[in-house]
């Protein structure tokens, strides 16, 4: 738990942090406040927000964070360790069932090879 907790305010962390807000912010300004418009309705339900494609734009964030801090190591990590580097994409991960867990991988990682930041290590694990 120290150690989790450690990481929570590490540099690429707090980074990832604003820049996952950031872009929830620009996204919505300049697409016509298409995620206030859609949160905002009587059937949303937030526990599905982590798998929308919305909040999964930001998350990218994050990891681009975590790729600029391990550069030196990313292509040698599994998605499994990189999770471990972002208590809260690793937070995100365990709390899905086994159908849910599968499209959010499969999901975040097309983004991630979309946005450069598939390491080689994780397209298979």
């Amino acid at each position: 738990q120290g150690h989790s907790l450690s990481m929570e305010f590490t540099e690429e962390r707090i980074k990832g942090s604003i820049h996952h807000e950031l872009v929830h912010w620009i996204d919505d300004t300049m697409n016509n406040q298409h995620i206030n418009r859609r949160v905002n309705k009587p059937n949303y339900h937030p526990k599905n927000a982590t798998t929308e494609k919305f909040e999964i734009q930001a998350q990218i964030h994050n990891i681009k964070q975590l790729k600029n801090k391990h550069s030196n190591i990313w292509d040698s990590l599994s998605f499994y360790d990189m999770l471990r580097y972002s208590p809260s994409l690793k937070n995100i991960y365990n709390n899905f069932s086994t159908d849910v867990k599968n499209k959010w991988i499969r999901d975040i990682k097309t983004r991630m090879y979309r946005e450069g930041l598939l390491g080689k290590n994780m397209v298979n694990n």
